[in-house]
């Protein structure tokens, strides 16, 4: 350590400054990784939640864009809908899901997708492809 002889110390020993940036440090770390854990395990409970409960309809891909993160090899992708329900106007909205490398192809802007959503807070997660086109 700068102006510290060399060798090991106890915690107790080290400046009074570097005890609290370690704290600091550590006390960041933590937060970090809990906010990482709590965001995918709420995303994950949302989307049970639409799939148990929500209604489906068909949306179309607006706009497709990066996250920047990563899990096991899949993108995190976020996708700009406009989901046509049958007996309700249509809306947009917004969703980011994993996408396995090898199905990022399926989802290009203009393709139909089915989503399920919840009227009432119009979140939506995508729940497949739609072959046929979709009369807007």
């Amino acid at each position: 350590m700068w102006g510290m002889p060399e060798g090991s110390y106890d915690f107790d020993e080290l400046p009074e400054l570097t005890q609290y940036s370690l704290v600091a440090l550590v006390i960041l770390f933590t937060l970090t990784f809990i906010f990482f854990i709590g965001s995918i395990v709420t995303s994950s409970t949302s989307k049970k939640k639409l799939l148990k409960n929500g209604k489906e309809a068909p949306a179309k891909i607006l706009n497709i864009y990066e996250t920047g993160t990563t899990v096991n090899n899949s993108y995190m992708v976020g996708f700009e809908l406009e989901v046509m329900p049958k007996h309700a106007p249509k809306f947009s909205t917004t969703t980011e899901q994993l996408v396995s490398r090898l199905r990022i192809h399926e989802f290009e802007v203009g393709k139909n997708v089915l989503v399920a959503y919840d009227p009432k807070t119009f979140e939506a997660t995508i729940i497949g492809k739609i072959q046929e086109k979709v009369d807007t």
